[in-house]
């Protein structure tokens, strides 16, 4: 894991909104709002050659994303660092980031963390985050899981649902601390709340398993959709399996092959083994023995053990079937 938790457009208007009157940098964020980036941009450049942080901020965000503009990371960078050294604490989280990541700069774990602790120290939550994820990995700093969590835990607190998905994977896992799966779906339904996708399937897996809390398969299933519909690929996998058997919604083997094929498309190696055994079964359509042993091959160049027995076990007979393994 590495930080990835750039500041959103949101942030910006909530800066912008704290000015007792309508300023020109204001009505660049009303225009790119509107859909009118180019002019959005035009606005903000004489704002932020005058010096002003937040114009400055804007503008980077704008040359990061390529919003307006043609993507310029190096512009990017050379304005988030004039608004961060006036002490802009989201253009200090973002400078970090592109130090992080070495885009518009020389590659610099090390002044990343800088950047994401003067944010951090100021409050900011996706800052503190940040820097949360460094010391839960050890990265430029000593790996110290207590601070991790401190870190991570004051950034939940502010409601940043990536800090609680984190926090929420350090207690189910016991990473430092004693598990407790009960802390993790709490943190997972906060997260999931604000529509964090990874978090919707961890809290899923909590419910299916009945870890942490009631085991509840229908409730598991529904988080799983929800994060299936944002495009994560294991709870795609997930839907598919239980529309397939049956298991907390009904069975239906289209929605099965609809979901299936969904994340198979994404590589993820398990859900091109389970389509590959609907294929060889049939499941409400004629059997495809090509098609499945195309896709136990997939799943077998990507070291999944399973794929790599079910294609023995094809090669070895042309009518063996391999079991169907439960998840």
């Amino acid at each position: 894991m590495m930080p990835s938790f750039r500041t959103a457009r949101g942030v910006g208007i909530c800066l912008l909104f704290c000015a007792a009157c309508t300023t020109s940098t204001e009505r660049a964020w009303l225009a790119g709002q509107r859909g009118d980036q180019a002019a959005a941009v035009a606005t903000l450049k004489p704002e932020a050659k005058r010096g002003d942080a937040d114009a400055q901020y804007l503008l980077a965000l704008a040359y990061d994303e390529g919003q307006g503009v043609e993507q310029d990371f190096q512009r990017a960078f050379e304005l988030y660092q004039q608004a961060a050294d006036q002490g802009h604490a989201a253009a200090q989280n973002n400078l970090g980031l592109l130090y992080y990541n070495g885009q518009g700069c020389e590659r610099s774990h090390e002044r990343a963390a800088h950047w994401f602790g003067v944010a951090a120290d100021q409050g900011f939550s996706q800052a503190q985050c940040n820097r949360g994820v460094m010391f839960l990995f050890g990265q430029a700093v000593e790996q110290n899981l207590e601070l991790a969590r401190v870190w991570l835990a004051r950034a939940a607190e502010s409601g940043d649902s990536k800090a609680q998905r984190i926090l929420g994977a350090i207690y189910e896992e016991g990473l430092g601390i004693e598990p407790n799966p009960q802390r993790a779906a709490k943190l997972y339904r906060e997260a999931a709340d604000q529509g964090d996708a990874a978090a919707q399937y961890r809290l899923g897996l909590l419910l299916f398993r009945g870890r942490g809390v009631l085991r509840d398969e229908s409730m598991a299933a529904t988080w799983f959709l929800a994060a299936a519909k944002q495009g994560l690929a294991q709870a795609q996998h997930h839907v598919g399996w239980m529309h397939l058997v049956g298991r907390g919604v009904a069975q239906d083997s289209d929605e099965a092959r609809h979901w299936l094929e969904q994340a198979a498309a994404q590589e993820l190696p398990i859900a091109q083994h389970t389509l590959a055994l609907v294929n060889l079964r049939g499941h409400g359509m004629t059997p495809n023995r090509e098609e499945a042993e195309r896709l136990f091959a997939l799943a077998a160049e990507q070291g999944l053990p399973a794929a790599e027995r079910a294609l023995l076990v094809m090669q070895k007979s042309s009518t063996a079937v391999p079991a169907r393994p439960s998840y």
